[in-house]
């Protein structure tokens, strides 16, 4: 009886070192000063960062301040300008199915030239927990 409590214990004591390993992970990518997101397993967004909503603000012509630009899904795929969407969107399910790095160069909706990379969270060789991706954009020469 006394090694279930001791174990029971210890499984509690793990489980709020990694609630706060979360946690601290999360605000650490939130004041990052790249624009960052993650998706599920799937490659749909479950979290971005305030540099992807700024981002987001400024490739929308017309944003409204009232509205919410935090996007969710795929809703990412919408800030691709409209021909490269498919082909990024490829690339990644690639990615996605194969466990492996992403990178794309492509372009926004509003013209700015931009590279995305994302790693996968390895479970383990044929496993993952979903992509964290940046956004950088791409100095022209």
């Amino acid at each position: 009886k006394d090694a279930i409590i001791g174990m029971k214990e210890s499984c509690q004591r793990i489980e709020n070192r990694q609630k706060i390993i979360v946690q601290r992970t999360k605000a650490a990518l939130h004041y990052s000063n790249m624009a960052l997101f993650e998706t599920d397993k799937e490659g749909r967004m479950t979290w971005g960062n305030a540099n992807l909503l700024e981002l987001t603000k400024k490739t929308t012509n017309r944003w409204n301040p009232k509205a919410s630009y935090m996007i969710e899904g795929f809703d990412w795929i919408s800030i691709i300008e409209e021909e490269y969407r498919e082909d990024v969107l490829a690339e990644f399910k690639s990615c996605l199915n194969m466990n492996r790095r992403f990178i794309r160069d492509t372009k926004l909706i509003d013209g700015k030239r931009v590279q995305l990379l994302g790693y996968p969270y390895k479970i383990s060789d044929a496993e993952h927990g979903g992509f964290l991706i940046s956004i950088t954009e791409k100095k022209e020469v």
